[in-house]
């Protein structure tokens, strides 16, 4: 680009909109495209102006790949699908698509779809008015009193899983003792949810399964900011813990932010593990894994591990007919067999999808027995989506199914495999690799974790995730876990983690740590 000395913004925008304009009018794309390179560049124009976005959209509109490149280059930085300058990069990345053909033309096109936020997403849970989170404990309430209950038991849960069974799985007991879930996912609902107790018309307990969405929505400028934040959430567990609600968590992960919140993501779980009566890990060796982050020496610790799916997989899907809808070989074995591995569920970041792939490009194809390998990829995608597309759509032997996987796709897409891989860097438990358990999947998993607690040996191969090369060595091994015993291994694995089982186990503990709060 061409370097000038910058003119007084005024005089800038006069200068942008005559040339512009002469450009557009003529209908002159590359008129256009050098306006943009002359004067939308962030050292020479305020980055977030509306003329700035106006001479953008103008340059995509007019199909020009010259001026394709430069807005693509200008909105290098987007990665929230929907939002504005996502849109201006999808527009320009399906300009620069139209000179590409085959697999890479796909790709650009999956590109734009990801960044319109056009990809399968799971329904969004119902937006709420005011009082209606209240109006929902109430009613759940006199469900209860219905059945029984005298003194029901609302159990506030944040946050929700709404497109994840896990939580539905760990309460099916619930009403059978009479308690309640209602999902949350902000301080003002959890306050709706448990303001009943002061009426008396129900006893309330918090379930805390995620600490860092209490700072996740800060936008802190300091490191006192991001503390002072941290105390006014423990400020509101002790106002909650003084009026009489129960405070219970279930350790998931351990720290999730990496960035300046981090700081108040450790004291938040910190506080909570402090202050709560029961603090249930899925893993036994939870204080183990998250020494150093998170003490829990003191906690009352209970541990339950996760439930398998069986409640929630269905009838199991023909395994030839499943793998013929991704145009996989039917047969794992010798020339002409196709294994099957593959990461499904959330594709974020933290997953280590983009590692996989990594890991994936250096295998020998074929294998020394003959068979192929192939990856499938599916599920929904975060900031690193455009990233992962690209890196995953080079290699003809990678499966994708990008976006939500629905109910109705997932047990076809369970059939075909026949390795689950479980990449992920940091990780404590994983309910992907219990859902493929569940449906008789072998695995590759982190040497540290919940895997070499949860896995049968027959069904298990492991890798460090700090080693270079490890996942890469453990994926050449697949042949060894694509058996009829590894499956049958894998199955045994969670056979006896029935739901109704583990649910009823985890309330037994609620209501006897609880007690003094639930049945008073």
């Amino acid at each position: 680009m061409t370097r000038s000395t910058p003119l007084p913004r005024r005089l800038r925008r006069a200068v942008l909109r005559r040339q512009l304009g002469g450009a557009v009018a003529d209908r002159r794309p590359r008129g256009v495209a050098r306006a943009v390179a002359s004067w939308v560049a962030p050292a020479r124009w305020p980055p977030s102006g509306s003329t700035r976005a106006a001479v953008l959209d103008e340059a995509v509109a007019r199909g020009d790949a010259e001026a394709a490149r430069i807005v693509r280059g200008e909105t290098a930085a987007a990665s929230r699908p929907g939002a504005p300058e996502a849109l201006r990069r999808a527009a320009a990345v399906e300009v620069e698509a139209r000179s590409l053909v085959g697999r890479e033309r796909e790709t650009e096109l999956q590109v734009a779809r990801y960044l319109r936020g056009e990809l399968p997403r799971a329904e969004p849970p119902a937006p709420r008015r005011p009082g209606d989170t209240a109006g929902l404990a109430r009613a759940a309430a006199e469900r209860l009193r219905a059945d029984g209950h005298a003194r029901p038991t609302i159990v506030a849960t944040f946050p929700g899983f709404h497109a994840n069974p896990f939580s539905r799985l760990m309460e099916l007991a619930y009403p059978r003792h009479g308690l309640a879930a209602v999902d949350v996912a902000t301080v003002a609902e959890i306050d709706e949810a448990v303001a009943g107790r002061d009426g008396g018309s129900y006893a309330a307990v918090l379930h805390v399964n995620g600490p860092d969405r209490f700072v996740q929505d800060i936008r802190p400028e300091t490191e006192a900011d991001v503390l002072a934040a941290a105390d006014r959430i423990v400020a509101q567990l002790d106002a909650w813990l003084a009026a009489g609600t129960s405070l219970i968590t279930t350790i998931h992960n351990g720290p999730m932010l990496r960035d300046r919140r981090a700081p108040a993501e450790q004291r938040v779980s910190q506080a909570i593990v402090d202050r709560a009566s029961l603090v249930h890990v899925l893993t036994a060796l939870t204080p183990e894994a998250l020494d150093g982050w998170l003490d829990l020496s003191k906690a009352p610790i209970v541990h339950v591990p996760h439930p398998n799916y069986d409640e929630v997989l269905g009838p199991p899907v023909d395994r030839t007919a499943a793998r013929g809808s991704l145009d996989v070989a039917a047969t794992t074995d010798g020339e002409g067999g196709e294994i099957v591995v593959g990461l499904v569920g959330s594709l974020y970041g933290r997953k280590g999808a983009i590692a996989l792939v990594e890991a994936f490009t250096q295998l020998p194809d074929p294998l020394p027995g003959g068979q192929r390998v192939r990856l499938l990829l599916a599920g929904s995608l975060a900031a690193n989506g455009e990233a992962l597309i690209r890196a995953s759509c080079d290699d003809e032997r990678i499966i994708t199914r990008f976006g939500y996987v629905s109910d109705d796709d997932l047990p076809r897409l369970l059939a075909a495999l026949d390795v689950a891989v479980v990449p992920y860097g940091q990780y404590l438990n994983s309910g992907w690799l219990n859902l493929a358990l569940t449906a008789g999947i072998p695995a590759i998993a982190p040497s540290r974790g919940t895997a070499r607690e949860v896995v049968r040996p027959g069904a298990l191969l492991t890798f460090d995730p700090d080693a270079p090369g490890s996942l890469s060595a453990a994926l050449a091994d697949v042949p060894n876990l694509a058996t009829p015993r590894a499956r049958a291994a894998a199955r045994e694995s969670v056979a006896a983690l029935d739901a109704p089982s583990i649910s009823e186990r985890f309330v037994e503990a609620l209501l006897e740590t609880t007690s003094g709060t639930v049945r008073s």
